[in-house]
């Protein structure tokens, strides 16, 4: 369970077109993620993604942590005109607590959409060790 109060995306540029854009994403999860458990970020396919340059281009934070370097993966679903990207290794560490700050990036691979006319939400699910979403 996500507050949406709490939910922030903030790219490192808002210019049309702008390409090597950097997506950062911050929320309070509601309840725990315990260890093995994964979050997925879903990001909408006008905002254009390379993916084939995804390697070394994850990275996760807890609380006031500084953003660290963990892989990633991703899948295009063209029906749903999203990337879902998964992070997975980020909870290797002891899961999360319930109400924690999680800031994912996912940096370089963006190219922002070609006007400034609105794109679809970018989406979170959180999945425990079991594959059920939390």
């Amino acid at each position: 369970t996500l507050s949406t109060s709490s939910f922030s995306v903030v790219p490192s540029s808002y210019e049309v077109k702008a390409s090597s854009v950097n997506y950062t994403i911050s929320f309070n999860v509601g309840n725990a993620i315990g260890t093995g458990g994964s979050i997925v970020l879903g990001v909408p396919s006008l905002i254009v993604a390379n993916i084939a340059s995804l390697s070394n281009n994850c990275f996760a934070a807890t609380g006031t942590g500084v953003l660290a370097l963990t892989s990633c993966t991703v899948v295009e679903n063209t029906t749903a005109g999203m990337y879902y990207f998964t992070f997975a290794n980020a909870l290797d560490s002891g899961g999360i607590a319930a109400g924690t700050l999680v800031q994912l990036r996912v940096a370089n691979i963006f190219t922002n959409p070609s006007s400034t006319a609105p794109v679809s939400s970018f989406s979170i699910a959180t999945y425990s060790p079991s594959k059920f979403i939390i």
